[in-house]
């Protein structure tokens, strides 16, 4: 098979290792899910070598779809933010024995859970309510990138297993 862009999935639960497949250039440069529950496995390296990653193609279906890291860690900070391809999947699962860097602010998943290393997730206050992140084994830094209001704050319940929480260096306010 030559020439093929596209990838789309049939409905129901897919599971897909797109480690097994060809990628990027001379391969496969956009994945479409189907309306079930998917799981899309591949490495970091390898993800970097898709266009868009598209959890179903029909918008307004309510289905949980999962990206799972396989190997390597994830940093999308600055000019190298690959994750914003990727819309429509529900659950991020990072990979063993990696260390990650990211940046949570544009990023769509809703779940996002790290394994063992080091990780830090950086966050503007006004955006950890649209997130429930859950830190693995290592040490995993939440940093708030910007003033923390008593409203805000409430939402801090969402993210477990850190063992450092960094707030910005202005006024910052605590639900009593």
């Amino acid at each position: 098979v030559k020439n093929i862009e596209d990838l789309e999935l049939g409905n129901g639960k897919n599971i897909l290792n797109l480690n097994n497949i060809k990628l990027g250039e001379n391969g496969f440069k956009n994945i479409y899910g189907g309306d079930g529950d998917d799981i899309f496995k591949v490495s970091a390296e390898n993800l970097r070598k898709i266009g868009i990653l598209k959890g179903e193609i029909t918008q307004g279906i309510n289905d949980n779809d999962t990206l799972e890291i396989t190997e390597g860690g994830i940093n999308n900070t600055g000019n190298d933010d690959f994750l914003k391809n990727i819309s429509s999947v529900e659950n991020l699962i990072l990979a063993e024995k990696s260390s990650n860097n990211i940046d949570l602010d544009n990023l769509t998943f809703k779940n996002i859970t790290a394994k063992d290393g080091n990780d830090t997730f950086k966050i503007l206050a006004d955006k950890l309510g649209n997130f429930t992140v859950t830190g693995g084994t290592g040490n995993d830094i939440l940093e708030i990138k910007t003033s923390l209001s008593d409203n805000e704050s409430g939402n801090l319940e969402k993210y477990t297993g850190f063992e450092t929480l960094e707030l910005s260096t202005g006024g910052n306010e605590f639900m009593k």
